[in-house]
């Protein structure tokens, strides 16, 4: 069966992955309206082939900023812009399955991002990602949507290789 796996990491620097069979995994940057992140997906939902699934990061309602401080408003802030990713994909009748950072970050034994030093977390991930698939040249701000993607590769195929 032909499948479309699509991979989103929320936040603010993140972004979109999505494997289709054959044309391996294409990232985009985080839409910044709720207009654009509509119109993203609509040209995902167009392009994909087969049955189309998606895997959303799960986060929690904290998120930390400098001096492990972040304010409400930056907090009401994500929320509101996970809420209208969860909307956006429930109102194009796309399958979620949603995935807490710690479930797919052991799959790829990249630790937690309270192992890397200081600002260089998606530099890690991104490391990784280039072990697992070299010819993917990803931008920093989408190693982990692409692991994502790869993560519900493995889930949706139910096999330990890497999607080509």
């Amino acid at each position: 069966m032909s499948k479309t796996i699509l991979a989103i990491d929320p936040g603010g620097t993140g972004a979109i992955a999505t494997w289709r069979s054959g044309k391996g995994i294409k990232t985009i940057a985080m839409p910044k309206t709720h207009i654009a992140l509509r119109d993203a997906l609509r040209e995902i939902v167009a392009e994909a082939d087969g049955h189309l699934v998606a895997y959303l990061e799960e986060v929690g309602g904290f998120i930390r900023g400098q001096e492990g401080k972040q304010p409400g408003s930056a907090m009401f802030n994500f929320g509101k812009n996970y809420g209208q990713i969860e909307m956006a994909l429930l109102c194009m009748n796309i399958p979620t399955v949603k995935v807490k950072p710690e479930i797919w970050q052991k799959t790829f034994n990249v630790g937690t991002k309270k192992d890397a030093p200081d600002g260089k977390w998606k530099h890690h991930l991104k490391a990784r990602l280039g072990e697992l698939m070299p010819e993917l040249s990803a931008p920093l701000y989408a190693a982990d949507s692409a692991l994502i993607c790869i993560y519900g590769y493995k889930r949706e195929f139910n096999t330990e290789a890497i999607p080509f």
